[in-house]
């Protein structure tokens, strides 16, 4: 009878720890991210949202070239983020009267191609579910964002101004945008003379939830877990 109750309970203890498992990966939670691409002066402060209202910590990405940068989420913590930059990417900066402090941290300074080159990048490490992705146009006279796709969907592109206000569909474009193997790619499809990004903000929406029988199942589990304990303490 001994080794019987020791069977039970040792059986007992894995069903509580499956089901357990099954219930917290339902309520995971993935990161939100602000990126400032180009490297001429200060990314803006942690107390600017931007078009997201999303304010934290901002990543200050400049690279020329093929390059890795890790990075950290609004609230500054870096877990296993990272960006690569792939094909020609260079940095610009140019000075704007129009815009001033932390809207001008943000769109002075971009990374952009020339001569029709290509740009793209990942950004690794994110949790799968539904992110909201604010894309930013340098502002440049001469460079906006051309066409390009967020994990394979075509995105319109926007021209960027010079000052003023910071207007979706001018300045910045908003993408709903899923994620199911931990990447998020973007690609340009333009054929601008010059092209890039000044910055982005992927905002999390939700984690993809487990099918709703896993649910059910971890909660019968958790019941039946509670039902044996019953039994074992009446007898």
């Amino acid at each position: 009878m001994r080794v019987k109750a020791a069977t039970i309970i040792v059986g007992m203890c894995g069903v509580l720890f499956s089901a357990t498992q099954v219930l917290a990966a339902s309520v995971s939670i993935n990161p939100s991210i602000n990126i400032d691409f180009g490297a001429w002066g200060a990314p803006p402060s942690n107390a600017y949202g931007g078009a997201a209202g999303q304010a934290g910590t901002w990543n200050q990405v400049g690279a020329i070239g093929p390059a890795t940068r890790n990075l950290v989420d609004i609230n500054g913590v870096s877990g296993s983020l990272s960006l690569s930059l792939t094909g020609s990417t260079i940095v610009n900066s140019i000075a704007i009267t129009g815009y001033t402090g932390d809207e001008r941290a943000l769109l002075n300074d971009f990374i952009y191609t020339e001569r029709h080159g290509p740009w793209s990048f990942s950004i690794d490490g994110l949790g799968n579910g539904a992110y909201d992705v604010y894309a930013y146009a340098p502002a440049h006279v001469n460079v906006g964002t051309g066409d390009f796709s967020i994990n394979g969907i075509a995105q319109s592109a926007v021209t960027g101004s010079t000052g003023g206000t910071v207007d979706l569909g001018v300045e910045y474009l908003v993408a709903r945008t899923i994620v199911s193997n931990g990447t998020m790619s973007f690609v340009s499809s333009t054929s601008l003379y010059r092209s890039g990004l000044a910055g982005l903000q992927i905002s999390n929406v939700s984690a993809i939830p487990l099918p709703p029988a896993a649910i059910l199942f971890g909660t019968a589990l958790l019941g039946l877990a509670g039902l044996k304990r019953r039994k074992r303490t009446a007898a």
